[in-house]
């Protein structure tokens, strides 16, 4: 995913990437990694607008099943050949580019933000029941007769006085 920018003047360029899943090193991803870039350049600066769109299959937090997800995710940052920028580590959207550098490789960024769209928590479906907790079993696929209620142990020797 390079950009060529030795022989850009001023103004707006659109880029189309479509990565397979086979180059990608994210194992998650399932459909080919679909990359709208827009670059703007003015002057001494290039600003990258990236947006990533891609579908995904990870295991559900609750039941451990495959969730399948479509993922999309956005991206800005600038690339600036201005000498202040030089040592510039407090901003990551805000980096030095050099001088004879002529391309620029999107793809360290594109995959942090594919990273980034996954949510925290990952449920196959709404309605998803989960595993359960003492014998192990799928309740979305089979029955379970466990029951969900827990005994304090402080109280044990109350219920023993009750039932008798």
């Amino acid at each position: 995913m390079e950009i060529n920018i030795s022989r850009l003047s001023d103004g707006r360029y659109s880029y189309q990437f479509e990565e397979p899943v086979s180059q990608l090193d994210e194992e998650q991803v399932v459909s080919s990694l679909k990359v709208d870039c827009t670059l703007d350049k003015a002057f001494e600066n290039h600003v990258f607008h990236v947006k990533v769109d891609f579908e995904a299959e990870v295991p559900c937090d609750r039941c451990l099943g495959p969730a399948h997800l479509h993922l999309t995710n956005e991206l800005v940052f600038t690339l600036s050949r201005s000498e202040e920028l030089k040592g510039n580590d407090l901003d990551p959207d805000f980096r030095y580019l050099a001088p004879d550098q002529n391309k620029i490789d999107i793809r360290p960024d594109v995959l942090d933000t594919v990273r980034l769209a996954f949510p925290m928590k990952v449920i196959c479906k709404e309605e998803c029941l989960g595993i359960c907790l003492i014998c192990g079993k799928n309740k979305n696929t089979e029955p379970c007769e466990c029951s969900d209620e827990k005994i304090d142990p402080r109280w044990e020797k109350l219920l023993k006085l009750k039932k008798n």
